[in-house]
């Protein structure tokens, strides 16, 4: 059964569904920050030593604070199936460029690989 956009977001705010960020880093871990203040949040990064940090409370990224990342609502994981939890993603990770003759292309690769996984 596919649910409408509308059903989704009544859905989000009313806490019957999770949203992800894919990406903890300077970009991502202040927007996770922020919709968990009204939403819930699974925090999602590959680096398990920053998910570690994260769940003791402290901020590597330094972006905002380590009483904030302790007191947030934000459930931080670096394991790939908690993503399938959620019904909404927001992704905030890398995107390198490739020099490709005189042009630079971003490179999305990694994410083309991870969406055709089917995470």
């Amino acid at each position: 059964m596919e649910v409408s956009r509308m059903d989704l977001y009544d859905g989000i705010i009313r806490g019957e569904e999770k949203i992800s960020l894919v990406g903890l880093g300077y970009v991502g871990m202040p927007i996770a920050i922020a919709f968990a203040e009204r939403i819930k949040v699974i925090g999602f990064d590959i680096s398990e030593e920053k998910i570690t940090q994260y769940k003791n409370g402290i901020d590597p990224t330094k972006e905002v604070g380590n009483r904030i990342i302790s007191e947030t609502r934000v459930e931080f994981t670096s394991d790939e199936l908690k993503l399938k939890e959620a019904k909404f993603h927001v992704v905030a990770v890398p995107t390198p460029l490739l020099r490709v003759t005189i042009h630079q292309i971003w490179d999305l690769l990694f994410l083309q690989v991870k969406l055709l996984v089917g995470i």
